[in-house]
């Protein structure tokens, strides 16, 4: 028999736990924030020129090309064009005006100025002047100096807070542990280690104390850093045991520990977390900015993750952990040491100080502001509070959003919400109990017949391993087709290679210093990848980009040759692991008897996916002489609808869960998990047209994954003639024809969101890449009512609830486990008198709304909404159990596109018949078309002059347009 050791009494642990709550308020209020210290800056600006307390993102200064004299403004000057640049007080309180700005004072009064209008009003003049001058601004701006005080409010925090901060990122490791092993994700076994990482028994308690004692990792897990291509990551641990396993402890994101076998395997995810744009901006958010781009002669950390691909099962040294070291003492000091020093690093490449600005005066030195933005971006809001447990989804890294007094104050408590829900996991694990600890045997289990869930993927990305990716893929070529697309038309007669010793031996260089390479009489355009120590053959069309490459090598005889893949060795595990379909059980289908049967699908499939005149019941066909399938067809639908009558009035409706009362602060993750906790199933409401219902199930799909969401209850999918597709999407990642159309159809007939990012076939592709099941609720008899004779306004209510109860309810019967909804709102709880499938299964509701405005942004009880048919008549008024709010923009009028973008840097994109184009405004003003071309079901555009979007690849247009604001432009319309 194993005794636990004595334990502190649960008075003591309730003791901790606030202390460590208190702890935290502290830390993540004092912890330097870049957006409300500047606009701190700019309101005190604002009171001292106009007497006036002004919101300061109400004030834009605005560059125009053009000025016309005015007796009536402040400054003397009026602009009628639309300004080339444009940000918020603020934003130039942290941008500073340029050393050309500086040196011509005269010209920037005449051709910018401060106003209270946006960048798309008609005229700037004295109706929306504010009444200082930009030479005024410039001279506070030196006297504030905001570099210096941001880094003196860094050096603050870090000299009162540095203990605390360790204390707080080791809480949030263990709590971070415990719940990737209730999730599935770490075996019992990974969690000892994980804990051992951090010098705890998993049979010691969470007190105060442990936390606060710094020791080195015990012997049985070596802590090590993390680098890729020579990068070290800021904030990335990696623990490996005495067998070579390692485990990635990633702070931040919703799966926080990665497991991995072989170097083979971690090599798989790392592909796998960078070959999507935000995917990759997420993974590069853990490096510090100084290795994000290229400087001097280094490629940067974006072109070393393309490097990645081409050497996938090849033995090139150097790419992956080439770099690490043991982290010898205390991992936390490590953790904390190492991202205090990336703070000051970020903000002395991101900011300018007054000395920084008198250098580039001195030299002329330019910067544009689209360089600086994506900066700024990074730092605005630190990244560090990921390590102590704010989610980076929960921090709002956008310095486009705007802010005030109230976003953040709600944004601090939105952090502070997140940190205190890791600390409750902590101090409430499973191996507690009563304040007595588990014997170490009986730690919990994940639960019963649930496969480990995937790596995860989370907006803005996430992480994610994603089943069907091959590492090839993202390229525009096959891999086995040689270096055909690499040769190039360059005659090397006239020139001879290097020979001495050094990284130019066997090189080829021209007069332009451009560099070649000779293989088999074929010239190669080449470039040096001083991270590798090595040359890769690059395409000679875009030559500033890695997305196209193949590292080479000169070999013993003096002859340069690819560097080619040996075969998968341990890689043929890593790809095993990848399967489809685990954690997700797919049950033997059910046959209902209102489905249609396979002998009449084919005859019924075009009235399955259309609808039309012949599912009417007043059509008849005119052919007498053969039975007419679409007869049986209503014969199953009336058959369904006397059942749904007779249902509804006998029902007596099963318990309802308690609604929680939430708090208006709690971070969106722990509302879910309290929604989870009172039942296993929630239902969405939603307009089929609306965008935000979308967007929460694509963005918290992993967070749902976590939760153990097993499947995903979809309304218009069809039980009889969609189901065998979806399982076979799930399980393949290919989507039938049938089966994309109708989804295709089903998005453009509802309006769904231009973009592709928030779409019922992007929905489906967020469901597959957590790896939950989508099951149809709807059949053809429940959903093809077109024309039913006598239909009450309630009839598709009655029918679709009444379907989905019995599908629900039987493949829950066999696949158990959480589950949610999404469904239009009339369904989701009772409307018009009839129970939603809320009430039917005894589950929460939930309506998410688009608005202009938004009242909150937390999970609130629903005060209901009226709503209107197709005619603008009134069509009753749905509510749900709680409503959940999402901002979207006012629809786009039909406009000339070119018009609509205002400045440089917009972009959109316009549908011409079955081609795209993407139109963009360019720096000198101009509207540049540029053809969206295909190849398969991915997209590229040919632009050399952008080298991190020209010829890669896209799954998507919603891909596309991600990768082009990520650059720092900005979508319209």
């Amino acid at each position: 028999m194993t005794v636990a050791p004595a334990r502190p009494p649960v008075a003591s642990l309730s003791q901790d736990r606030t202390a460590l709550i208190k702890m935290s308020e502290r830390l993540v209020e004092a912890c330097p924030d870049m957006r409300e210290m500047a606009r701190s800056i700019a309101q005190e600006i604002l009171l001292r020129h106009t007497g006036h307390d002004i919101e300061p993102d109400t004030v834009y200064w605005h560059c125009f090309h053009t000025a016309e004299s005015s007796p009536r403004s402040f400054n003397g000057w009026q602009h009628r064009d639309a300004p080339y640049q444009s940000m918020t007080l603020p934003q130039l309180v942290m941008h500073r005006f340029n050393p050309h700005d500086q040196d011509n004072a005269d010209t920037l009064q005449m051709l910018s100025g401060f106003y209270t209008a946006g960048p798309d009003a008609e005229a700037f003049d004295e109706r929306n002047e504010v009444m200082m001058l930009p030479a005024q601004v410039m001279s506070d701006f030196w006297a504030v100096d905001f570099k210096s005080r941001f880094q003196e409010k860094l050096k603050t925090f870090w000299r009162d807070f540095a203990d605390d901060f360790r204390t707080m990122a080791k809480a949030n490791f263990i709590a971070s542990a415990f719940e990737d092993h209730h999730a599935g994700w770490l075996s019992v076994e990974d969690l000892r280690t994980v804990l051992r990482a951090a010098n705890v028994e998993p049979t010691d308690s969470p007190s105060l104390q442990t936390l606060q004692a710094s020791a080195p990792a015990s012997v049985d897990a070596n802590v090590w850093t993390f680098d890729v291509i020579g990068y070290e990551a800021s904030d990335i641990l990696r623990i490996v045991t005495s067998t070579g396993r390692q485990i990635l402890y990633t702070p931040g994101e919703v799966q926080a520990f990665h497991t991995f076998d072989t170097p083979e395997e971690l090599h798989w995810w790392l592909l796998s977390q960078n070959n999507r744009p935000e995917r990759r901006a997420r993974f590069m958010g853990h490096f510090p900015l100084s290795a994000h781009g290229e400087a001097d002669e280094t490629i940067g950390l974006y072109h070393g993750l393309d490097v990645l691909y081409s050497t996938w099962g090849s033995a090139h040294p150097g790419l992956i952990n080439q770099q690490s070291r043991p982290v010898s003492g205390d991992p936390f000091a490590h953790l904390r040491d190492a991202i205090r020093a990336r703070m000051f690093a970020d903000a002395d490449l991101a900011l300018h100080s007054n000395g920084d600005l008198r250098k580039q005066m001195w030299i002329g030195y330019l910067r544009s502001f689209s360089q600086l933005s994506g900066a700024l971006a990074a730092i605005d809001w630190p990244i560090a509070l990921a390590a102590v447990g704010a989610g980076i989804a929960d921090m709002g890294l956008n310095i486009d959003q705007a802010v005030n007094g109230a976003s953040t104050a709600q944004r601090k408590a939105g952090v502070i919400g997140a940190v205190t829900a890791g600390i409750d996991t902590l101090f409430n694990s499973a191996f507690l109990v009563g304040g007595e600890a588990l014997a170490e045997g009986e730690l919990p289990q994940p639960e019963a017949g649930l496969e480990p869930a995937p790596d995860v993927d989370e907006p803005v990305g996430g992480f994610v391993e994603t089943p069907g990716f091959e590492p090839e893929s993202v390229y525009p070529f096959g891999r086995n087709d040689g270096l055909n697309s690499f040769e190039t038309n360059m005659l090397l007669d006239a020139f001879e290679p290097i020979r001495e010793e050094g990284k130019m031996n066997g090189i080829y260089l021209t007069d332009q210093g451009e560099t070649f390479i000779e293989i088999d009489g074929f010239a190669y355009a080449v470039r040096y990848i001083n991270e590798l120590k090595s040359w890769a053959i690059i395409d000679p069309e875009n030559p500033f980009s890695f997305y196209r490459n193949r590292p080479v090598r000169l070999n013993s005889a003096g002859k340069w040759e690819s560097i080619n893949p040996l075969t998968l060795r341990g890689g043929g595990k890593a790809l095993s692991k990848q399967a489809v379909g685990r954690g997700a059980v797919t049950p033997a289908p059910v046959q209902s008897p209102y489905e249609v049967p396979e002998a009449l699908k084919a005859d019924l499939m075009d009235g399955a996916q259309h609808g039309g005149r012949r599912v009417d019941d007043r059509y008849h066909s005119g052919d007498f002489s053969t039975r007419d399938p679409y007869d049986d067809f209503k014969r199953l639908r009336h058959g369904l609808r006397n059942d749904a009558d007779a249902f509804f009035t006998t029902l007596q409706l099963p318990p309802r869960p308690e609604i929680p009362d939430l708090p208006t602060d709690a971070p969106l993750k722990s509302t879910l998990k309290t929604l989870f906790q009172r039942s296993p199933g929630l239902v969405i409401g939603e307009s089929h047209a609306g965008i935000g219902s979308k967007q929460f199930l694509i963005e918290q799909m992993p967070r749902l994954a976590k939760l153990k969401v097993r499947t995903l209850y979809m309304e218009h999918l069809m039980t009889d003639f969609h189901q065998a597709d979806l399982d076979a999407f799930s399980r393949t990642g290919d989507m039938s024809p049938q089966l994309e159309a109708y989804v295709d159809t089903l998005d453009k007939g509802h309006r769904t969101d231009p973009t592709g990012k928030y779409t019922f076939m992007a929905v489906l592709k967020a469901a597959r890449a957590n790896r939950v099941r989508i099951s149809a609720i709807d059949c053809m008899a429940s959903y093809r009512l077109d024309g039913v004779e006598g239909g009450e306004r309630t009839l598709r209510q009655k029918m679709m609830n009444y379907f989905a109860k019995g599908v629900i309810d039987a493949d829950q019967a066999s696949n158990s486990g959480n589950w949610v909804a999404l469904v239009g709102n009339s369904h989701a709880n009772t409307y018009q008198g009839i129970p939603g499938v809320a009430e039917l299964e005894g589950a929460i509701g939930l309506r998410i709304e688009d608005v202009r405005v938004m009242e909150s942004g937390a999970v609130t009880p629903d005060p209901g909404a009226e709503m209107f048919d197709s005619m603008g008549r009134r069509a009753g008024t749905v509510k749900s159990d709680l409503r959940l709010q999402y901002l979207s923009e006012a629809p786009r009028q039909e406009t000339d596109l070119e018009n609509t973008l205002l400045h440089p840097g917009m972009f959109t994109l316009e549908r011409t018949g079955e081609g795209v184009t993407l139109i963009h405004r360019n720096k000198a003003g101009a509207a540049v078309h540029t053809e969206v071309k295909h190849e398969g079901n991915r997209v590229y555009i040919d632009r050399p002059a952008w080298p991190r979007i020209s010829g890669r690849r896209f799954d998507t247009l919603a891909d596309l347009t991600t990768a082009l604001e990520l650059m720092g432009m900005r979508l319209v319309g």
